[in-house]
């Protein structure tokens, strides 16, 4: 909620899966760093349609919540390689 409240003031956010993503370069940058977590009580519906469903679901929540919107105040996405997803 606060890094969309820090977007809607000007301010550039970047959504990011992964604890290996370097936030001091983001925040050197004066970027709010946005950490995409999945969401369990939400249904995947969307993902499954472009990926395979035995990708991660981790990543497929994260895919699909980006896909339905709830992503739309990251000015971009960082994700690193660190699984087979």
């Amino acid at each position: 909620k606060r890094a969309k409240e820090l977007h809607d003031q000007g301010k550039k956010a970047m959504g990011y899966l992964c604890c290996y993503v370097p936030l001091e370069f983001m925040t050197a940058l004066d970027i709010v760093p946005y950490r995409i977590m999945g969401n369990v009580n939400e249904p995947i519906t969307e993902a499954d349609v472009h990926m395979e469903t035995i990708v991660c679901p981790f990543i497929r929540s994260a895919f699909d919540i980006a896909l339905k919107g709830d992503l739309s105040f990251c000015d971009g996405l960082v994700i690193p390689h660190t699984c087979d997803s």
